[in-house]
């Protein structure tokens, strides 16, 4: 019998509602002994009435989930009070004494993918949702949480099961005729599966901006108006600005959201020589935001000689004041606000360059690490044709096939897996 767990599934502060979930076997026989109404509930109805453990009482609303048409595949209760700490965890305590335990990070979820009712990816979507901070994030967290990912992993292998499968056949027939034909038909399948493997590998940029944001690193030497500049970016006053040269002498860091994508923005320091120590340090370390970053903006004041070399955009700034001169930099006035939705249009398009905005795909390190090895499974049984028995290219597309049930929990490891749920929050 499964332990009935229990937590605070909102955030614990005051607010008009809170909800505690409990999920278990005994979830709907403790919250009935202090919520009659659920004695004879039906589920998935809300219930309104009191509650009472004997030293708090509560109007509430109570819903009832039976396994396994629950979030967590099990019976679930979800209880919702008023939003006051003290009387939520006088409830949590009052159910913990009567035999629940309280929660662990992820638990719910974890008991989810253990119960068959999510897999690996659309845990990692759950809490990518839940961490979500723009429309986009939002969007591609729900499509992974509801399976996008999956299908994509699940369809390649399909196909190397049908693959191992028409050459276990071949093996088990070995005349020299069929043998022959099924290397043939085998090559052409396997570059079948690596298009697929190359295909979701290349949906790792796309996927980690989505999920991510958009590193962005505004350089340039010392009073161009860089401060200035990220300043309108963000739309307000987040960085020092002074007619001081070197004024800036660390990275500042912003976000701001644009057509439904996080920028994380960088205003660093001046780049020039300097005998200041502290200056230094600031240099250095716009240099090292600049090899690091997404996208690279270089600013210089409108009219100065300058090449596009170590940057994505060429920034004419105070443009209000002087004259530009090259026809591929984006001209903008700091001051004025001039260009800076121009430039914000610059950026939207060199940090989306060759992906689809929007798409579903692997987008952590993760995801990226088992493809690759699924790559090289598949690369080498393609290699080792006609060179090794088809058993040997049999092995290594077994390879590729566990590579990628890894992603979504078909193989796992408990590493894996308690290393992706202690990411959660207690409730979820």
């Amino acid at each position: 019998m499964n332990k009935t767990i229990i937590a605070l599934s909102t955030p614990p502060t005051l607010s008009a509602i809170a909800i505690i979930r409990l999920s278990g076997d005994d979830a709907l026989k403790l919250v009935s002994e202090v919520f009659p109404l659920l004695r004879n509930a039906k589920p998935r109805y809300m219930y309104y009435g009191t509650l009472d453990t004997g030293s708090v009482k509560d109007d509430c609303m109570c819903v009832y989930f039976r396994a396994p048409h629950s979030y967590t595949g099990e019976d679930v209760v979800e209880i919702n009070c008023h939003g006051s700490t003290k009387l939520t965890r006088e409830i949590i305590e009052y159910f913990i004494s009567k035999g629940a335990v309280m929660a662990e990070r992820g638990e719910f979820t974890r008991r989810a993918f253990t119960n068959g009712k999510l897999d690996l990816t659309a845990c990692e979507g759950v809490i990518d949702l839940i961490n979500a901070q723009t429309e986009e994030q939002v969007r591609t967290a729900y499509s992974q949480m509801n399976g996008a990912l999956q299908n994509k992993v699940d369809d390649i292998q399909r196909k190397i099961k049908t693959l191992i499968a028409k050459i276990e056949v071949s093996l088990d027939y070995p005349e020299e005729e069929i043998e022959e034909a099924a290397e043939k038909e085998t090559e052409t399948e396997i570059k079948g599966i690596l298009d697929s493997l190359y295909a979701l590998k290349n949906t790792y940029r796309s996927g980690k901006i989505m999920r991510d944001g958009v590193k962005v690193a505004v350089i340039g030497k010392p009073n161009v108006g860089k401060s200035r500049l990220f300043n309108a970016l963000v739309g307000y006053d987040r960085a020092i600005v002074t007619s001081v040269a070197g004024t800036t002498r660390d990275t500042v860091n912003e976000t701001y959201e644009y057509k439904g994508i996080k920028f994380v923005l960088t205003d660093t320091a001046g780049i020039r020589e300097t005998s200041d120590e502290v200056e230094k340090i600031g240099v250095i370390r716009a240099e090292k935001e600049a090899e690091t970053s997404d996208v690279v903006v270089k600013v210089i004041e409108a009219g100065e000689v300058s090449d596009e070399t170590g940057c994505d955009i060429l920034v004419e700034n105070k443009i209000d004041i002087r004259t530009p001169r090259s026809d591929r930099s984006v001209r903008t006035s700091a001051l004025t606000g001039e260009g800076v939705e121009e430039l914000k249009e610059a950026i939207y398009a060199a940090a989306t360059k060759g992906i689809s905005v929007g798409e579903s795909g692997i987008n952590n390190l993760r995801h990226l690490g088992l493809v690759n090895e699924a790559i090289k499974g598949a690369e080498t049984a393609l290699s080792s044709l006609g060179n090794v028995s088809l058993d040997c290219v049999s092995s290594d597309l077994f390879g590729a096939f566990r590579a990628l049930g890894k992603i979504t929990g078909a193989v796992s490891s408990d590493e894996i897996v308690g290393e992706i749920f202690s990411k959660f929050c207690v409730g979820k």
